[in-house]
C-alpha cells in the first residue's frame, strides 16, 4: 500500500465499489429471475453483463493506476462490500474469489499492463480473455467439487469459449479504452 498515492488509492476503491453497485447488485437480483426463465443457459445471458461490464471497469482502473496490486485492492474492495451487504462471507466465496485476483494480478504484470507498458487493445483482451478462462474454469471446477454438480461436455466448452474467453476479452478491451478516455478527461 505504500507504493500507492492517497488519490490512487482512494480511486482503486471507488472503482472497487463501483463494480459492486453496477455489476454485483443487479445481477445478484437478476440471477433468481434469469435462473426461473432461462435455467440452462442463465450464466451466459448474465455473464453477458455481469462479465464483460466487470472486465471493463477492472481494465480501466488497470489503466489509471498502471501498478501491480491495483487489481488486488479493487477486487478486495468489491468483495468486502459484497459480503457486507449479502452476507457472502463464506469460505466458497473466498475459494472463487481469491484465485481469480491473484491470476488477473499475474498475467496483468505478465502482459506488462501493470509495468508501465502501453499495451493496445489486443493485449488486453488476450490478457483479459486468459484470465476469463481461468476464471471460468475455476468457477467450473469448484461447482463440480464442491456441490457435486456435473456439466455435459458441450456446456463446459460453451461455458469457456463465451464467458470466460469472449466476455473477458471485450470487456478488457472495452476497459482499456475506457481508461484512457478517462485519462484525457483528467488531464
Amino acid at each position: 500500500l505504500a507504493r500507492f498515492t492517497n488519490t490512487e488509492l482512494v480511486l482503486t476503491a471507488l472503482f472497487g465499489a463501483a463494480t459492486f453497485v453496477l455489476i454485483n447488485a443487479p445481477s445478484q437480483l437478476a440471477a433468481t429471475l434469469l435462473h426461473a426463465v432461462v435455467p440452462v443457459f442463465s450464466p451466459f445471458v448474465l455473464g453477458l453483463w455481469d462479465t464483460l461490464a466487470a472486465a471493463a471497469i477492472a481494465g480501466a482502473v488497470v489503466v489509471l493506476v498502471p501498478r501491480p496490486g491495483v487489481a488486488l485492492l479493487s477486487g478486495s474492495v468489491r468483495f468486502l462490500i459484497n459480503g457486507i451487504l449479502f452476507g457472502a462471507f463464506s469460505p466458497i466465496s473466498l475459494l472463487m474469489s481469491l484465485p481469480t485476483m491473484l491470476a488477473e494480478e499475474a498475467l496483468l504484470w505478465l502482459t506488462g499492463c501493470t509495468r508501465g507498458a502501453k499495451p493496445g487493445a489486443l493485449r488486453w483482451a488476450l490478457c483479459y480473455g486468459a484470465l476469463g478462462v481461468f476464471a471460468a474454469g475455476l468457477n467450473l471446477a469448484l461447482g463440480m467439487a464442491l456441490y457435486r454438480l456435473f456439466y455435459a461436455d458441450w456446456y463446459i466448452g460453451m461455458y469457456l469459449a463465451l464467458n470466460g474467453l469472449l466476455y473477458h476479452a471485450i470487456g478488457g478491451a472495452l476497459g482499456a479504452g475506457l481508461g484512457r478516455a478517462l485519462q484525457r478527461t483528467a488531464e
